[in-house]
Formats: C-alpha cells, structure tokens, sequence
C-alpha cells in the first residue's frame, strides 16, 4: 500500500506474524509447581525475555529421569496453536482449571493445557527444547530448594528471582511469597519474602 499513505483501507487489512525458531536464552524456565495439592496439577511457566515472537508449537518441554537420564517429552505440544509474545508468560499444565481453582489470581489467558510429564515431588529435571530439538533452558530442581522453615511444601511453587539470571542455581529460586497465594502462574513472580540463609533459599 505504498501509494495509499495517510489511508488505512480497513476492507484490505489483515494479521500476520512472523516467528523463527526460538534460541538458548530467549525463553526460560521461570515457576515450576512440582508438589500440588490433590485435585490440582502441576505446571510450568515459561517467560520470553526476548524482543521475538514464538510459536508454541515449537517448543518442547522434556522431563529427565535423574537416574537413567532417559526422556520423557510432553505429548501433544505441538499440536498447539497460539504463540508466545515478547516479554510475556506462558505456562503449560495438564488442566488449567484445576490450577486456577487452587490460585485464583492464575492468568488463564496464559495457560496452555497439554500432557506435560509427570514430575517427581521431590527431585527431577526439566528440559525446555525447540522443535528442532535444541536446548533453550534447563532446570534440576530439589524439594530443597524450598525456604527451609516452610511448613509444608505441598502447594508452593518454586519462582525463579530474575530473568536474567542462570537457571541452574539454587539461590536463583524461591518458594512464592504466602501473600501471593504461593503461586504465580501466569504473572510476575513474588517479591522474596523470606529471609535469606545462606545458599538455602
């Protein structure tokens, strides 16, 4: 429409995306709810900290048996349409519903149901992949990476602290803040509310 400027011919106009295959580090691993409580599902959160806008069905999300290393990737991702816009969240989970009835503050508009693997409450590792099959992020978390005078870690998720920082460190991570709900799916992760001890947090 270059002869047209100064015009916008809404009969003409149309939507389109461009999307390339994501790179290591543009999407990251960003909250992981491992230990649920009954009747409510795990789930995972991804965040684009990158300027690009991404294909959900590019992605793969893989669990890593810590002993075997063998790999169990989600079943039925790429199925999905949808994308993942620039500095924006995405979370996968086998049922958003039973999420948001858990923490009614979730982004449903966020949500992606799909089978993910079933990851252990206590210890596992979990892959997110490109289409192509490279690593763009990687998680091996612990049930000890949880803030050590917690009650009970069943229903806490586990929020990275910053976007920029490496995945694999467990000072990195936190246990959600109670005031939050102890989960933030979908939006921005917790302030840290617990005091730091160390490495243990």
């Amino acid at each position: 429409f270059s002869g047209c400027v100064g015009y916008v011919h809404l009969e003409d106009s149309f939507e389109y995306a461009i999307t390339r295959e994501p790179l290591a580090g543009e999407l990251i691993l960003n909250e992981i709810l491992f230990q649920p409580n009954a009747g409510v599902d795990q789930f995972v959160e991804i965040y684009n900290k990158s300027a690009n806008l991404f294909k959900v069905q590019d992605l793969m999300l893989t669990e890593e048996n810590v002993i075997t290393g063998n790999e169990t990737p989600s079943a039925d991702i790429a199925s999905v349409d949808g994308y993942i816009f620039p500095n924006d969240y995405l979370v996968l989970s086998k049922n958003k519903n039973t999420v948001k009835a858990a923490y009614p503050n979730a982004d449903l508009s966020k949500f992606v149901d799909v089978q993910i693997p079933q990851l252990d409450t206590k210890e596992d590792i979990v892959i997110l992949k490109s289409a192509l099959g490279e690593v763009l992020d990687k998680l091996h978390y612990n049930v000890n990476w949880h803030f050590p005078l917690l009650r009970t870690t069943v229903g806490v998720s586990l929020e990275k602290t910053a976007f920029d920082l490496p995945t694999q460190v467990k000072r990195y991570w936190h246990s959600a803040a109670e005031e939050v709900g102890l989960a933030t799916p979908g939006y921005l992760n917790s302030d840290d509310s617990y005091e730091l001890l160390d490495d243990v947090h």
